[in-house]
């Protein structure tokens, strides 16, 4: 079996046989989006704009507010207050209220964080699909999991029927 770059993370994700590994993937992007949003990714226009746009969810606001950076994240949360929030805010008090919480509401229900971990979780998804459609070590390697916890093995199911044939 020839790994490819893209294959690599799902593989050791598979062969640790201790959680599900969905699970473990899902944790390892984590990882590496909450380091990135926090290193020099903070600084770049089109990242900045994003996170003006988007915010974070409660779960990721904690988790970049117990790491090592909070200078980047004061920077990130100050740009999307005085961007959004405020200005929403602003058009509430001297204009429509219901379209101003309905804003609100919208950006309360957003992440950059999440957005991405997701985006790249649907890829390595996918990259298991195509591992179980050629790679007959992989089948059996899928097959002697211990478990996948409920909501990936849904993702799971849902990524296979949409790009595998009805016989696999």
């Amino acid at each position: 079996m020839f790994e490819k770059i893209y294959t690599i993370p799902v593989n050791e994700a598979f062969d640790a046989y201790s959680s599900c590994p969905i699970c473990s993937l899902y944790k390892k992007l984590e990882g590496i989006e909450l380091d990135s949003i926090l290193g020099a990714a903070m600084m770049e226009p089109d990242i900045r704009i994003e996170t003006n746009k988007k915010g974070f969810c409660g779960k990721h606001f904690d988790i970049m507010f117990n790491l090592k950076n909070r200078l980047g994240l004061a920077l990130m949360i100050e740009s999307h207050l005085s961007e959004n929030v405020i200005k929403t805010l602003k058009g509430g008090l001297f204009g429509n209220f219901a379209k101003s919480n309905k804003k609100l509401d919208k950006q309360s229900c957003s992440c950059y964080v999440c957005d991405k971990i997701e985006f790249s979780l649907t890829k390595m998804l996918e990259n298991t699909a195509l591992l179980w459609e050629s790679e007959r070590e992989f089948k059996q390697k899928l097959l002697n999991q211990p478990y996948f916890c409920m909501k990936h093995y849904s993702s799971l199911l849902y990524i296979g029927e949409h790009m595998l044939s009805k016989k696999q």
